[in-house]
């Protein structure tokens, strides 16, 4: 078989077989493609092989995509997993990500740990949290994340605002928050603002990516 491929089609054209050799080989962008293939193919047949290429696999960026994959097949167990202890903080970003989307307002378990990662010290894991929290999460997990307008990262600012001013939130939980930005903004490193320039700075500073 050959090790070369060039797109996500030369994997689709593999066996099963095949694309798990792939999976496990040394290209990582073939492992992406591999697991996407796979997934795709055996549906939740593939979460216990996935698992244990995750588990196994030592790209940060191959992780991502394995726990995309996974949170699509609907094994939501290895976000939070992820999301509480892994040491790259794109792949707790991704994790939290998906787990923000994903996690019903009822699971207080998972919420108690979106909670946590809130104070996460890596700032994409905060971004992501921000962009990607669910409207009808808990209220209490609402009110803590109106912090994040305070964040001192101007892309984890900007991420809830931008939610925030096209209506993805009832403003109630915010309105303490906005009230005192009003008159105290946080400025920027790059330039200091007048506090009537509240949403100014939100469409001014450039967004973190996000993941």
């Amino acid at each position: 078989m050959s090790t070369q491929f060039r797109c996500f089609e030369d994997v689709a054209r593999l066996s099963l077989d095949e694309a798990a050799r792939v999976l496990r080989g040394p290209d990582s962008t073939a492992r992406v493609w591999a697991a996407w293939f796979i997934g795709h193919a055996l549906g939740p047949d593939a979460i216990d092989g996935l698992e244990i290429a995750l588990q196994d696999e030592i790209d940060p960026g191959v992780q991502r995509h394995l726990l995309i994959v996974l949170c699509g097949l609907g094994a939501h167990r290895v976000l939070g997993r992820r999301a509480a202890r892994d040491p790259d903080p794109h792949v707790r970003a991704t994790a939290t990500r998906y787990l923000a989307r994903v996690t019903a307002p009822d699971d207080h378990g998972a919420y108690d740990l979106l909670a946590a990662r809130m104070l996460d010290i890596a700032a994409v894991v905060r971004a992501n949290l921000a962009d990607a929290l669910r409207p009808d999460a808990p209220a209490v997990i609402v009110k803590l994340a109106s912090g994040f307008l305070f964040d001192p990262e101007p892309g984890v600012r900007e991420a809830l605002w931008r939610r925030i001013a096209r209506g993805d939130f009832d403003r109630e939980p915010f309105a303490a928050a906005i009230e005192v930005l009003q008159t105290r903004v946080v400025p920027t490193p790059e330039r200091p603002v007048r506090p009537s320039q509240i949403t100014a700075l939100a469409r001014r500073v450039p967004p973190l990516e996000l993941v």
